[in-house]
């Protein structure tokens, strides 16, 4: 009888010790950040679908402001946050990521417009192009191995594309969109934006740094993105999912590829839970929703 009680208690007290060290990792990746932050704000359609970066130093970046008819929310919400100067980076020059830059232009002080060597013909392009070059606004154009410096603690590694672009990529193929790492501490923000299979093989056979704590879904979730074989090599913690409104829903073949139980990784979608935030001091992650704002 001793030995059945004592075997018990062995097995509970191991259960204790398994789920207590779940729990502290659980409690270690949703702690608030302590110290000096980033914060990386996916904003919900309503508002443009732009991610906002703001580093400790308070510098803000806007990448890929949206629309031209949210381009009065964005500039609301971008105020709201305190922003006066900004940098602007566009990662696929469409009608859907570029048409608010002309709202921007003449709402803030922009510094610089930086983009990658993909550039179409396309009318929306060519007039913010035109736009930008008739402002003091230094124009820089970026491409695999470079480095953004946002702030003395904050860098924008560029991935992909190549200057020459990818092999049998038209000029206006989505594989050609910039893709960026955001660098803080030991955390890593992974935004691919609209690569679809091409370059995410090209992504790993360059052997490229693309492991990422957190990392956005590639073209709003939609099919042919997000492959197994990338999320394998990316590993995020947490899964940001942009979609919604004029976005569209994300594709359930890759909703469930992420889903939680398969990939293990937090799933957010701001279609669902609005614009969301996540902020790190560069070892912890927290990440917040505003659920109000869709």
């Amino acid at each position: 009888m001793r030995k059945y009680v004592l075997t018990i208690v062995i097995l509970i007290s191991a259960a204790a010790g398994v789920f207590f060290a779940v729990y502290l990792k659980n409690r270690e990746a949703g702690q608030r950040p302590l110290g000096p932050a980033v914060s990386v704000t996916f904003l919900d359609a309503e508002h443009g679908a732009a991610i906002i970066i703001k580093t400790p130093e308070g510098r803000f970046v806007v990448m890929d402001p949206g629309p031209a008819n949210r381009a009065e929310q964005l500039v609301d919400y971008l105020r709201g946050m305190g922003a006066r100067t900004i940098d602007v980076i566009i990662t696929n020059p469409t009608k859907s990521h570029v048409g608010a830059l002309a709202g921007l232009l003449d709402s803030f002080s922009v510094r610089r417009l930086i983009h990658g060597p993909h550039m179409p013909d396309n009318r929306t392009w060519l007039d913010a192009i035109r736009d930008v070059e008739s402002r003091d606004v230094r124009d820089q154009t970026v491409t695999e191995g470079d480095t953004i410096t946002l702030s003395p603690t904050t860098a924008l590694a560029v991935l992909s594309p190549p200057a020459e672009l990818l092999p049998g990529a038209g000029r206006s193929d989505d594989d050609n969109s910039l893709v960026v790492q955001v660098r803080f501490g030991d955390i890593r923000f992974l935004l691919p934006s609209d690569i679809r299979a091409r370059a995410e093989a090209y992504l790993i056979a360059q052997n490229s740094s693309i492991e990422s704590d957190i990392m956005l879904l590639a073209g709003s979730g939609h099919f042919g993105s997000n492959s197994l074989e990338f999320l394998s090599r990316v590993r995020p913690a947490y899964c940001i999912v942009s979609c919604g409104g004029y976005l569209g829903p994300p594709s359930p073949t890759v909703l469930h590829r992420v889903d939680e139980k398969n990939s293990g990784a937090y799933l957010y979608r701001t279609d669902k839970d609005g614009t969301i935030q996540v902020v790190s001091d560069g070892r912890r992650v927290s990440v917040d929703i505003h659920a109000g704002s869709r």
